[in-house]
């Protein structure tokens, strides 16, 4: 019974499931080399993040129908990253990422009577690595980025998929004002939800210091530089947290949570000397879509679902780049 109800913990952006989405798009726009100059947007080689949501209520369900009602107590969550380049040439760069998630979930859950069933707190690791290939070209006479990555996940018990990921990003205008990126993303792993996703980055500095940070399918922000080490952000963007598990109603069959959430609200950045920024959100959380599913099958064939109520969170980070110099 217990292992049957651990879907409740579960969430994730699943564009790329692995690496996180936001450190692939990311790269895609820190490889272009036109947006490494902001304070705050460089390449960051090192992350640590940590995760609070408020309580919310949940309904578990099948494709047959409601199983089970409860309420998430606690949900608190541990990010660890390390990004690298350790082969550069003038027109290619060959680097790795690896990166850690403890998710930890309290709940209480009920009968659809909402009589109780049982009360869990549990824990749960996730980790990936990536060895990553970027190639800098020209097409149509406008710089031209080839990224493609071989990801590897799993958790503490196994390592669990090999996927591949590849991009191809053109930059359409880079000027003091404006930059703007076209690309597509193509995901091989066959439970992908989305195989091939187009890209699009638009950045646009507006009256008042106000800047426009359009990165999708990622977020959508408004931010503005205060004095010299801050900066203000409101708008969206998409988040992920992916895991697996196992012993689901005593099945020797592993299986795999996916959830994407959409986070609305502040994020506050600082920079901290040289090499340091911390980093500040909260927020409100609609969690769009949460499913487990056999590790063989796809998504869209899932054994369970899990339909949330939205929530508040905060976030606090750090990040830290010994190579960066402050222009």
């Amino acid at each position: 019974m217990k292992y049957s109800f651990l879907i409740l913990s579960l969430f994730a952006f699943t564009v790329t499931n692995g690496q996180t989405n936001d450190t692939i798009l990311s790269q895609i726009k820190e490889n272009s080399m036109a947006f490494i100059a902001d304070k705050f947007d460089f390449a960051k080689p090192l992350n640590v993040s940590f995760t609070q949501l408020t309580p919310y209520n949940f309904t578990l369900k099948s494709k047959n129908g409601d199983l089970a009602n409860g309420e998430i107590n606690n949900f608190s969550q541990a990010k660890a990253s390390i990004n690298t380049v350790f082969l550069k040439k003038k027109k290619w760069l060959l680097g790795a990422s690896v990166g850690y998630e403890m998710t930890n979930i309290s709940t209480d859950l009920k009968d659809t009577k909402n009589n109780p069933i049982n009360s869990l707190d549990n824990t749960f690791h996730y980790h990936y690595s990536s060895v990553n290939f970027t190639y800098f070209s020209k097409l149509f006479n406008k710089r031209m980025i080839y990224t493609s990555s071989v990801i590897v996940d799993g958790s503490e018990q196994h390592f669990e998929r090999v996927k591949g990921l590849i991009t191809g990003t053109l930059i359409l205008k880079s000027d003091e004002k404006t930059k703007m990126l076209i690309g597509l993303v193509a995901v091989i792993d066959p439970s992908s939800q989305v195989p091939i996703l187009p890209t699009f980055t638009y950045e646009r500095k507006l009256n008042n210091g106000w800047t426009l940070d359009v990165l999708m399918p990622q977020r959508v922000m408004i931010k503005k530089d205060i004095a010299k080490s801050g900066r203000l952000s409101f708008g969206s963007e998409l988040a992920k947290t992916s895991f697996y598990i196992y012993d689901i109603n005593a099945s020797s069959d592993k299986f795999e949570f996916r959830q994407t959430e959409l986070n609305n609200g502040l994020i506050y950045e600082h920079l901290l000397g040289k090499s340091f920024v911390f980093t500040a959100k909260t927020g409100y959380k609609y969690i769009m879509n949460s499913r487990i599913f056999n590790k063989d099958e796809s998504f869209k064939n899932y054994s369970y679902e899990l339909d949330s109520d939205p929530t508040f969170y905060i976030n606090a980070g750090i990040s830290f780049n010994p190579f960066f110099k402050k222009k």
